[in-house]
């Protein structure tokens, strides 16, 4: 009855790790990608932005020009993000399971 639970428990554990691939443009490129030139310029614009925005003394602003560059430094990032690609985040609660998951099964 024990094997059973754990079997079970495994099984339930491994379909949530199925990972799903994403819909792809059919003239998109296999392998690696690379961000074009432009996207480059673009990222190194919008990093100097931000850079800009640093250098502002905050205590000479208006409340509302505060909270205006922070909806910009939060859409610059939003942007940043998605020009580069992102990447792929991994919980510690999910790498716990994993190990533990290892460890019982080996």
């Amino acid at each position: 009855m024990k094997k059973n639970i754990i079997g079970l428990t495994v099984i339930c554990l491994s379909l949530a790790f199925i990972p799903v691939k994403a819909k792809t443009p059919e003239n998109a490129p296999q392998g690696k990608t690379v961000i074009a030139l432009s996207e480059k310029e673009e990222i190194g614009r919008l990093f100097l932005r931000l850079d800009e925005i640093k250098q502002l003394t905050e205590h000479q602003l208006d409340p509302i020009e505060k909270n205006n560059l922070r909806k910009e430094v939060r859409s610059i990032k939003k942007r940043i993000d998605k020009m580069s690609g992102g990447g792929v985040y991994i919980s510690v609660g999910g790498i716990i399971i994993i190990l533990l998951l290892l460890i019982i099964l080996f």
